[in-house]
């Protein structure tokens, strides 16, 4: 059985395309701290993220400088993410059952997010996942 090596272009794919242009902007690591702390709510990003500010206790100051800087004074929503969320955990070498834990859902469930994950021997020269044949229909001429 080959072996399935999480990577962050892994996580990447479980975000919205709206988290992976934010993730480009203030780094993914920065996403997923946001995610953790408040998925499935909403964030306010001040004007002038002072260092005792929610948004700078949960992301580094230049995430919230940018975060600032690109959306000052929003309240913008966040979705849960758990499956990025399963994924970017897993790629710390958290156990199934520890992911079940962290993320209160059964451990099958756990597993079922992990094996979506493309194995090692189903990656192309670059690492990357393959891409699915399918979509070239839908591509115009």
């Amino acid at each position: 059985m080959a072996e399935r090596r999480i990577t962050t272009t892994d996580v990447m794919a479980e975000l919205t395309p709206e988290l992976q242009r934010l993730a480009d902007q203030i780094g993914l690591e920065d996403v997923m701290r946001l995610l953790d702390a408040k998925g499935g709510t909403s964030v306010y990003v001040p004007h002038n993220p002072e260092p005792s500010s929610t948004l700078c206790g949960i992301v580094s100051a230049s995430a919230a400088a940018t975060l600032a800087a690109i959306m000052p004074g929003v309240h913008f929503g966040l979705p849960a993410c758990r499956s990025a969320r399963v994924l970017w955990w897993a790629t710390r070498d958290l156990s199934a059952a520890d992911l079940a834990l962290k993320f209160a859902m059964r451990q099958r469930s756990v597993h079922r997010i992990l094996a979506r994950v493309p194995t090692g021997a189903s990656r192309d020269e670059n690492g990357q996942p393959p891409q699915s044949p399918q979509l070239d229909m839908f591509r115009s001429a």
